[in-house]
């Protein structure tokens, strides 16, 4: 395949909103789109890959991979320039 590059594209938005130079023919090859899990669905998908998962309604591919909540920490306020 020499001279062809190949891109992977992530976008969260509908494929309707992209600019029209995008989404015409010849520009991409495919798209895919997936839509929000159930959470048996996205248990499943956790199970088979060892990942825990938040309780919650619906799960997007991003939320199942990401596993639990990031815990929040505080962080030591740094001052900017000299300190008198």
């Amino acid at each position: 395949m020499s001279g062809l590059s190949r891109s992977l594209a992530t976008i969260n938005c509908p494929v309707q909103r992209l600019d029209p130079a995008i989404t015409r023919p010849g520009r991409l090859l495919a798209y895919r789109n997936f839509s929000r899990m159930s959470r048996s669905q996205a248990q499943a998908l956790a199970t088979v890959k060892g990942l825990q998962i938040p309780e919650q309604d619906d799960y997007s591919i991003a939320e199942v991979y990401a596993g639990s909540p990031v815990e929040l920490r505080e962080f030591e306020q740094r001052k900017l320039g000299f300190a008198a």
